[in-house]
């Protein structure tokens, strides 16, 4: 599915570029960022519907072609699109600023799970016995980062190490507690997320959270040869 720019915007450095519904998706939008560069669109399929994100690739199939027909000489733009990985996600909460140095506690108890105390951030896993000190504590794609101080049983205490904005389901990752839990390489989304891919002619898959190469080759078994992975 790789479409052609101008030579005249060829770097040096790649440029991988999100489009994100319905903020920047336009083919006149797509078509300013492919002349200042962008080599990839990225998808987030985290985020959006189906429906949405094949209106996006229209999209960029009609700015990548407008593109072709105002130059002579064009390289590649290509496609790609995330796959979830093995993530946990945060309850409904207020969205609220977590400031670097607040102390929070993290819970896996349901009560918690819609509009917890402020101090709390509820997370859809088991945790008791899987974190200790130290662990670090990824949410939103590493938007914010939490460091684990305490664990006393299910008291399990933290602070913020790098600051941004909480949002209601946001993604979290926990490298220690993924090890102790039995995820599925694929989950029941990425299955979809994958067959999206494949019916879509994407060129590239970016695999989340990916632990071993085992892993890798059970994405490759669901997508085929056609699609590259990273």
């Amino acid at each position: 599915m790789q479409h052609k720019i101008s030579q005249s915007v060829m770097k040096s450095s790649n440029f991988i570029c999100t489009i994100f519904n319905p903020s920047n998706n336009s083919p006149e939008r797509i078509e300013r960022m492919i002349y200042k560069g962008m080599s990839v669109a990225r998808l987030n399929l985290s985020y959006g519907s189906f429906e949405q994100h094949a209106e996006t690739i229209k999209n960029i199939q009609i700015a990548a072609n407008r593109c072709h027909e105002r130059t002579s000489y064009v390289p590649s733009v290509a496609i790609a699109v995330d796959l979830c990985g093995p993530e946990m996600r945060t309850g409904e909460v207020d969205e609220k600023t977590l400031q670097l140095g607040d102390t929070l506690k993290l819970s896996d108890n349901f009560k918690f799970s819609i509009n917890p105390p402020s101090d709390v951030i509820f997370v859809d896993c088991i945790l008791v016995g899987k974190l200790k000190r130290r662990d670090k504590v990824f949410i939103n794609d590493g938007a914010i980062v939490l460091e684990i101080i305490d664990v006393f049983g299910d008291n399990i205490s933290c602070h913020v190490v790098k600051s941004g904005v909480l949002k209601s389901r946001h993604s979290i990752f926990i490298p220690s507690a993924v090890k102790e839990t039995n995820f599925p390489v694929i989950s029941e989304r990425d299955k979809m997320n994958i067959e999206f891919a494949v019916n879509m002619k994407v060129d590239f898959v970016f695999a989340s959270h990916v632990e071993s190469g085992d892993w890798i080759d059970e994405i490759r078994k669901s997508i085929g040869e056609d699609i590259e992975i990273y």
